[in-house]
C-alpha cells in the first residue's frame, strides 16, 4: 500500500471518528433518559435564524384551537444535548428582550418542560429549570396581581401559595431543590402552570383590568384582599412597582 493511500485512509478514519463523536454529543440527553429525535416542528423552531424567538400570544376572545399554550408539555430531559442548550440560549435572549421575569418553553412554541425564572436574590440571576416539579405548597395563600407575556395588555388578581418546595434538573442533569417564597414563589407557580397548559386567566379572581389600572392599584397599598373561603389569605405581597410580565 502506498504511503499516500495509507495517509488518506487515516485522514478519513480520523474525520469519521470526529463526526461520530459530534453526533454522539448531539444525541446525548440528560442522565436517566435516552435522547429522542426532535419533531419537525421543534427542529424548525430551533434551527431558524436569529437569537430570539417570538412570544406565542393567546387570544382571550375567539378560538385558540391547537394553541401550544393549552398543551401539557412533554419532558425535556430527552432532548438532544445541543438542542437543549440552543433552546436555553434562545429563551434567555427572548426573556431579556421581553423585560419579563419568567418564561416557559410553550410560550416560544415548544411544548417541552423547560422554564426560566429570575430568582429574587440580590443579583437576580435567571435559572433554567428542566422538568420542574412543585413538591409541596403552603396552605397559606396570598393574593397578588399577575400579567403574562402571552396575554398582552391586561392583568388580574390570582391566589397563590405563599411558598413552594421545588425540584428540577439543571442543564448538566443535576437534581436541584429549592424553597421559594413570596414574589419568587408566584413566578415559579405561574411558569409551572404554563407547562401544564394552564394560564393565569383560568385562576383570576374577579375581572381582568388594563395594565395601567393594574399599575395604579399596585401603588394604592396597603390593599386588603381577604377572601370569603376559609383558607388563610394575606395582603397583596411586596411586588415590583412596574408591571412585571411572567
Amino acid at each position: 500500500m502506498r504511503d499516500s493511500e495509507m495517509w488518506s485512509r487515516r485522514q478519513w478514519l480520523a474525520g469519521f471518528g470526529a463526526a461520530s463523536a459530534g453526533a454522539l454529543a448531539d444525541g446525548c440527553a440528560l442522565p436517566g433518559l435516552r435522547a429522542r429525535r426532535l419533531t419537525p416542528t421543534e427542529r424548525d423552531l430551533l434551527t431558524r435564524p436569529g437569537e430570539t424567538l417570538p412570544i406565542v400570544q393567546y387570544r382571550l376572545a375567539g378560538t385558540n384551537l391547537g394553541n401550544v399554550l393549552r398543551q401539557r408539555a412533554r419532558t425535556a430531559r430527552d432532548l438532544p444535548g445541543r438542542s437543549l442548550a440552543r433552546l436555553d440560549r434562545l429563551m434567555r435572549a427572548s426573556l431579556k428582550r421581553s423585560g419579563g421575569v419568567g418564561l416557559a418553553a410553550p410560550q416560544v412554541g415548544l411544548a417541552r418542560r423547560v422554564a426560566l425564572v429570575q430568582v429574587q436574590t440580590r443579583q437576580r440571576p435567571v435559572v433554567t429549570c428542566v422538568d420542574p416539579r412543585i413538591l409541596r405548597r403552603s396552605a397559606d395563600r396570598v393574593d397578588g396581581y399577575e400579567a403574562c407575556l402571552s396575554i398582552r395588555g391586561v392583568g388580574g388578581v390570582v391566589s397563590r401559595a405563599r411558598w413552594v418546595d421545588l425540584s428540577y434538573y439543571d442543564l448538566r442533569g443535576r437534581v436541584r431543590h429549592r424553597r421559594s417564597e413570596g414574589w419568587e414563589a408566584r413566578i415559579f407557580q405561574h411558569e409551572v402552570d404554563h407547562l401544564d397548559g394552564r394560564l393565569y386567566v383560568d385562576l383570576v379572581d374577579g375581572s381582568l383590568v388594563p395594565i395601567e389600572e393594574m399599575r395604579r392599584r399596585r401603588r394604592r397599598r396597603p390593599m386588603s384582599m381577604e377572601r370569603a373561603d376559609p383558607r388563610p389569605t394575606a395582603r397583596c405581597p411586596p411586588e415590583p412597582e412596574g408591571v412585571t410580565l411572567l
